[in-house]
């Protein structure tokens, strides 16, 4: 029965780790050299130099990209709405060009609301990526940096704190396929402590990969039992060949002896 709800309870993932190695990094029309605008821009100038843009305005870039907001020194900052066009492949020449719905307007296929200093997203903002999922919450030199709340695209939802573009300090993920959590304490993008909250038991360990490592406990929820044991990975032996078609080797729970508490003196008693 434990290795029954364990087994069934494993398949919770980090989301994360897809969207780096799925989406392309998303990349402003504007981050080359800096030798003047190569875009159209209606706004507001510099009153010393009319040749960088100063205060607010709109730019648009030869790649399709938008932004609207605010600018210093003819850098984005402050707040700012910027917009990555969609393209697609022409049917007839085979060349990439920019999507456009039926009223012939430009389609946009993410978005950045928020913060800006010296073109870099900063301070708090929301960014809806390509493939849906969302983010809303801190950045710091274009990167997801403090305090944040990621939705993503299979329903998945991470709340807590960021460094740098990757989990790291305190925080909750939460699959949406098994309505399990994992919340505890996250380094550079990797659980790797705390509790598996499960419908019907918690567990608490060590973790390594995103995965149970090594010694923990499991507390049952309805009967208030708790059993002590440790999750080891189990490889082929030295006489034995790797399939390398496998799988990803699971990690296996050995259990030791299960406690019950006393209704009487509220301790736990082996059974």
């Amino acid at each position: 029965m434990l290795r029954s709800l364990v087994g069934s309870e494993m398949c919770i993932r980090d989301s994360i780790n897809a969207e780096y190695g799925r989406l392309p990094i998303a990349t402003m029309a504007d981050e080359e050299e800096n030798t003047g605008p190569k875009y159209e821009y209606d706004g507001e100038k510099h009153p010393e130099d009319p040749t960088q843009q100063h205060g607010k305005g709109k730019a648009v870039y030869p790649n399709g990209d938008e932004y609207v907001g605010e600018y210093e020194i003819g850098k984005r900052s402050g707040a700012g709405v910027y917009k990555w066009v969609k393209m697609e492949v022409d049917e007839e020449t085979g060349e990439p060009k920019i999507a456009m719905d039926e009223d012939g307007n430009k389609v946009f296929e993410s978005e950045y609301t928020g913060g800006y200093k010296e073109n870099m997203k900063d301070g708090q903002g929301k960014m809806v990526f390509p493939d849906g999922s969302t983010y809303e919450g801190s950045w710091k030199y274009d990167k997801r940096h403090g305090d944040g709340v990621y939705w993503y695209s299979n329903g998945d939802i991470f709340s807590g704190e960021w460094r740098f573009g990757l989990k790291h300090g305190r925080g909750t993920l939460i699959s949406k396929e098994t309505g399990a959590k994992l919340v505890g304490t996250f380094t550079e993008g990797q659980f790797v402590k705390g509790k598996w909250v499960m419908d019907d038991a918690t567990y608490t360990g060590a973790y390594k990969d995103n995965k149970p490592h090594g010694p923990g406990q499991f507390m049952f929820k309805h009967s208030g039992n708790r059993q002590e044991g440790s999750y080891q990975i189990v490889v082929p032996g030295p006489d034995e060949e790797a399939d390398p078609e496998a799988p990803a080797p699971r990690p296996i729970w050995t259990g030791g002896q299960t406690h019950a508490m006393s209704a009487e003196s509220g301790l736990y008693q082996t059974i």
